[in-house]
Parts: C-alpha cells; sequence; structure tokens
C-alpha cells in the first residue's frame, strides 16, 4: 500500500474516532437525562426545574450533534466516501 493511501487510511480512523466519541457522549447523555427523570420527583423537583433540565440536556445534546456531523463531514472530506443515499 502506497504511503499516500495508508495516511488517508489513518487520518480517517482518526476522525471516524472522534466521531465515535460524539456518539458515546450522546449515549451517556440520553442514559444521565432518563436517570435524572426517573429520580426527579423523589429529589422534589418542580416541573419548571425539570423542563430547565430537559431544554438544558437538549441543547447540549444538539451540540454533540452538530459536532459529530462535523467528524463525518471530514471523514467524508478525507475519505472521499460518500454516505450512502437510501
Amino acid at each position: 500500500m502506497d504511503e499516500q493511501v495508508n495516511a488517508t487510511l489513518r487520518i480517517s480512523a482518526i476522525l471516524s474516532h472522534g466521531a465515535e466519541g460524539e456518539a458515546n457522549t450522546n449515549k451517556d447523555y440520553f442514559n444521565d437525562l432518563a436517570e435524572i427523570l426517573t429520580l426527579a420527583e423523589s429529589a422534589g423537583l418542580t416541573e419548571e426545574q425539570i423542563d430547565t433540565i430537559i431544554s438544558n440536556y437538549e441543547e447540549i445534546i444538539a451540540d454533540e450533534l452538530n459536532h459529530l456531523q462535523r467528524f463525518n463531514d471530514l471523514l467524508t472530506m478525507v475519505s472521499g466516501i460518500e454516505p450512502n443515499k437510501n
């Protein structure tokens, strides 16, 4: 395998690792939010407090989704492999 192909594959793997990290972070946030919502009533949180927590988590998750998309865009740029449309 030539050096350029090897370097491209290695960079693609690095970018894929970044995307994986963002996806794992979101998975953790979803699990954390589910746990918070399970405990909220026992903790005496008001509906307003719960709504504030949910809206903040949604914003944080949306940021991570943006980061994931950016990693995927970089991966497509470097690898030259486009996602399937179906």
